[in-house]
């Protein structure tokens, strides 16, 4: 039995040579490209909060934190559910 060749999409721009990240994109560009901006957002939200929760802590006289220790701080996980809770419901109603 020899092997079957791919079947064409109706309508696929997708060369018939192309190589397998190409492939991988083209079938999956806007959930990567979702992906990445979630993980960029997140960046932001954790060095916003983190610069943020540091500004508090040397107001009130107490040492900043690593980055390592606010990410396992009750701030950074009330920071992050608070803001997830409010877009859920947002969606939600």
């Amino acid at each position: 039995m020899r092997p079957q060749a791919p079947t064409r999409r109706l309508g696929s721009r997708l060369p018939e040579g192309a190589g397998t990240l190409r492939r991988v994109w083209h079938y999956n560009a806007l959930s990567i490209a979702l992906f990445l901006l979630f993980a960029l957002s997140m960046v932001g939200q954790i060095w916003s909060g983190w610069y943020a929760f540091n500004a508090d802590e040397q107001q009130h006289g107490q040492q900043p934190v690593s980055l390592a220790a606010y990410l396992r701080s009750s701030h950074f996980g009330e920071a992050t559910f608070e803001n997830w809770e409010s877009e859920f419901l947002q969606m939600g109603a």
